[in-house]
């Protein structure tokens, strides 16, 4: 394994990482509960109808939902994390639970402790990711540019850049297929690789009972 190598992907993404899914989650904080048994207090909002006396709506509050399409930063996380984000089922504030965060706030309710053990998770499955993908390069190192994990990390950092400067719900589709074409790329590799592995084992196995 190249040590080296893979704290290094694992330490660029996760900065990438940790940035985005902080700026995602920031907006919400201050809507979601310190504890479960402690309602938030919101500043009393005008009604349209003047004869609802309580306008004011916490969508972030125990049962509440706000789904919507997924903001620029969940899409630049999920589309340069995909093994994390399919194994933890990513994260989106406020909006209908993904498994993980179903389990976690079975037990701490959706607050800010729940929160905060969604997104060390999310992190620490992309730290593992990428310290594996860094770490077993699947092609030859001296070829790193056609390297999956190089590609998929150089594709992250133009899509970090339109997340910060743009303001829409969606990243350029271009950018996107690339990266899933890397992950596919990426895929293809490690199964060409276990499939020679497996196959090379199975040959010594026989070589040895012929002896």
């Amino acid at each position: 394994m190249n040590w080296k190598r893979g704290y290094a992907f694992a330490g660029i993404h996760l900065i990438f990482a940790v940035s985005l899914l902080i700026w995602d989650e920031a907006p919400y904080w201050h809507y979601i509960r310190t504890d479960r048994n402690i309602r938030v207090s919101l500043a009393h909002s005008e009604p349209e109808d003047p004869s609802d006396s309580d306008f004011s709506f916490n969508p972030c509050d125990e049962g509440g939902v706000v789904d919507g399409p997924m903001s620029i930063q969940e899409q630049t996380v999920a589309f340069a994390n995909m093994p994390a984000m399919f194994v933890t089922g990513g994260h989106t504030p406020c909006a209908t639970p993904s498994p993980l965060n179903g389990i976690i706030q079975k037990r701490y309710g959706r607050t800010h402790k729940s929160e905060a053990i969604t997104l060390l998770i999310m992190c620490a499955a992309i730290a593992i990711q990428w310290l594996l993908v860094g770490g077993f390069p699947l092609i030859d190192p001296r070829h790193w540019r056609f390297d999956p994990g190089a590609l998929i990390t150089v594709l992250t950092l133009p899509m970090l850049g339109i997340a910060f400067i743009s303001n829409k719900y969606n990243l350029p589709p271009l950018p996107l297929f690339l990266m899933l074409i890397m992950w596919t790329y990426w895929f293809g590799f490690l199964v060409r690789n276990l499939w020679r592995s497996g196959w090379r084992i199975l040959k010594i196995g026989q070589a040895r009972q012929a002896q």
